[in-house]
Order: structure tokens, then C-alpha cells, then sequence
């Protein structure tokens, strides 16, 4: 696929190929935001599509698209700890049921540190850019 931009520059879009590999690891490297949170394997995922944008035959952005079921999660009381954690707990049916589904991925956002403690802890949520993931 190729469309002409407003300043007439040529944009080709493709889907990603192993031979990117390491235009795409040199890239995060270099990347001051993902260098030491990503690898060229996040791309690689058989569940996601991912695709290289181009001008003149050289990449000018890689994207992965995922399948993604974002959770918010809204307590009836913040310090009635033991509710929480127990209904928290219930969290692993929503995993399983997500993963069944096709879904490659859970996320979240919050800024309370102890519900993140908890559900890296507990569930396998990893933190990256300001929100959690729970990959399936």
C-alpha cells in the first residue's frame, strides 16, 4: 500500500519481515524511550500484526498492532484492603477468559502503587510506559 503525504513525499506501508530484524533492533537501541524496555521480539509476536512504514525503500516506522482488552477498575473503598485483594483475586477467570478469546493482551492504568504491587505480584502484570500489561 503507498499514498502521497502533503508535502508529496511517497509512504509505503508492508508488513513486517525477518529481514527487518535488525533495522528494527538498531532502531530501539538507538531509541531513548524503548531502548531498555522493548526488544525487536515485541514485534515478532505471531498474535499481533505488525508493519513497517517507508519512504524510498527505508523504514521510517515500525507498528505492531495487538489484541488488547483494556480493564478499569473502580473500587467501592480504596482501604477495605481484604474486599479487594479478594475480589482482585477473581482477576485469573477474566485472564483465562481473555486468553480463550484471542486476546494477546490485558491492560491497565492506575496510579495507586499498591494495586501495581499486587497485580505484578500476583497475576504477572509487567509495567512499561505508565501502564500495566498482563501478556497472554
Amino acid at each position: 500500500m503507498a499514498w502521497v503525504t502533503k508535502g508529496g513525499n511517497v509512504i509505503t506501508v508492508r508488513p513486517l519481515v525477518e529481514e527487518d530484524r535488525q533495522s528494527l533492533n538498531n532502531s530501539i537501541i538507538n531509541d531513548l524511550y524503548h531502548r531498555d524496555s522493548m526488544n525487536d521480539d515485541f514485534f515478532y509476536d505471531r498474535r499481533a500484526i505488525s508493519t513497517v512504514y517507508e519512504k524510498d525503500n527505508k523504514p521510517i516506522m515500525f507498528v505492531k498492532g495487538s489484541t488488547v482488552l483494556r480493564l478499569d477498575i473502580q473500587f467501592c473503598n480504596n482501604s477495605n484492603h481484604r474486599n479487594n485483594a479478594a475480589a482482585l483475586n477473581e482477576l485469573s477467570k477474566i485472564i483465562e477468559t481473555a486468553k480463550s478469546s484471542g486476546f494477546s493482551e490485558l491492560v491497565f492504568n492506575t496510579d495507586s502503587p499498591l494495586l501495581k504491587a499486587f497485580c505484578c505480584k500476583h497475576f504477572g502484570f509487567v509495567e512499561l510506559n505508565n501502564e500495566l500489561r498482563r501478556y497472554l
